[in-house]
């Protein structure tokens, strides 16, 4: 817990004149010393928000985002209603690839500042990001997990090979291929309207093959794994919080 002091009438003027140099080193992007600015006004008034807010910002810049992170929280323990607190925190959790958490950062944001067009764009990009991370861990599960297969390679793997063989003799797993190819040559849908018959079989046939893998070569399938279950589509990773609306980035005059 942060312990304030009360600074006195001469340590309050010393610290807004430090306060300005700091964001005057910000304009000329001299972050190093804007901190340093920064530090002694906090020394000097550590009841004041402000400071921890703008050290934070020169913390982003620096690419310190934890460092930050902590100054806006302190800036919130100071004044729980200081918006911009919750802006500049949302850009070092973005940094920190914590969309869930720059999300919720900015949602407060807007609730105290819902006019801020900044944080409603900074909002929509974390949301944004949020949903590619669940198409990329979509497009990375497969059965067993393993996505992004190159199933040439495992055509070619004879380990993987002799145990597909061995399953197929299986009396359960010729019965279920039987109704699949049996629901295939009727095609159709269900008189329900759903989905036709072979495709319920094919994820069936899946599923008890996966157990099967499991069960009967556990080391197979944590190699096959780590083999295939790497990668994904390009660029599916964005993160540069310098492309999101920085308004708050800078410091208040």
């Amino acid at each position: 817990t942060l312990s304030l002091h009360e600074p006195t009438p001469e340590e309050k003027e010393k610290a807004e004149k430090l306060k300005n140099e700091g964001n005057n080193f910000m304009k000329e992007e001299k972050f190093s010393d804007a901190l340093e600015c920064y530090s002694q006004a906090v020394k000097l008034d550590n009841k004041n928000s402000v400071y921890y807010c703008n050290r934070a910002a020169a913390y982003s810049k620096l690419n310190k985002h934890v460092q930050a992170i902590e100054d806006c929280e302190r800036a919130l323990n100071i004044d729980p209603q200081y918006s911009k607190a919750y802006g500049r925190m949302g850009i070092a959790y973005t940094a920190l690839t914590d969309h869930e958490s720059a999300r919720e950062c900015y949602r407060k944001a807007l609730e105290l500042d819902p006019t801020n067009q900044s944080y409603q764009n900074n909002l929509e990009i974390a949301e944004q990001k949020l949903k590619e991370a669940a198409m990329q861990a979509g497009f990375n599960m497969g059965p067993m997990g393993m996505g992004n297969m190159d199933f040439s390679q495992m055509l070619n793997n004879p380990a993987l090979m002799n145990m597909a063989q061995s399953m197929m003799q299986n009396p359960n797993m010729q019965q279920m291929m039987a109704n699949f190819m049996s629901s295939m040559s009727g095609g159709g849908a269900t008189p329900e309207g759903g989905p036709p018959g072979g495709m319920n079989n094919i994820l069936e046939i899946g599923q008890q093959l996966a157990q099967q893998m499991e069960q009967t070569n556990p080391e197979l399938v944590t190699q096959l794994r780590t083999q295939f279950g790497r990668g994904g589509p390009p660029n599916s990773e964005g993160g540069d919080p310098s492309q999101q609306n920085g308004d708050q980035s800078q410091p208040p005059k």
